[in-house]
């Protein structure tokens, strides 16, 4: 099964596409700065440039896969200014939430904030696991 994933670059991230590499899965992700992720394309990983926050960044490495793994976010504890937060974490969510919406097989589910990943689960159906813990708003606002 061929996976979008998001947040790479980070260490949940990047721990979730090694193991779906490691249980045979194409894994596909986004990076601002891919040279940040060339450890994960020496794995077979495939790295487009883009943000989270372009929506339209998202819609070629996001076309024809079977899943979709939303990690990516932004926090930093006791912040004053939270805005990136909202730009990233609720605008951001909301982008990848409306390309797969776009996606001609349409959303089949979406599980956000969950703590079990079912990765290896994967039927024929469009599966989707978005992780945004505090914002699930921006679920809302596109469903």
């Amino acid at each position: 099964m061929k996976y979008f994933v998001t947040g790479t670059t980070g260490f949940i991230g990047g721990r979730v596409a090694r193991q779906l590499l490691a249980a045979g899965h194409e894994v596909i992700t986004l990076a601002r700065t891919p040279s940040k992720a060339q450890d994960l394309v020496a794995l077979g990983v495939k790295v487009h440039a883009g943000d989270i926050t372009d929506k339209e960044s998202l819609r070629t490495p996001m076309r024809g896969v079977g899943g979709v793994f939303h990690i990516a976010a932004w926090y930093k504890v006791g912040a004053r200014d939270t805005s990136q937060a909202e730009t990233i974490n609720v605008g951001g969510t909301r982008n990848v939430l409306k390309m797969m919406k776009e996606d001609s097989r349409g959303v089949m589910g979406v599980n956000i904030g969950g703590n079990h990943i079912p990765a290896f689960q994967a039927h024929d159906a469009f599966q989707v696991v978005a992780i945004a813990a505090r914002h699930q708003a921006a679920y809302r606002t596109v469903a």
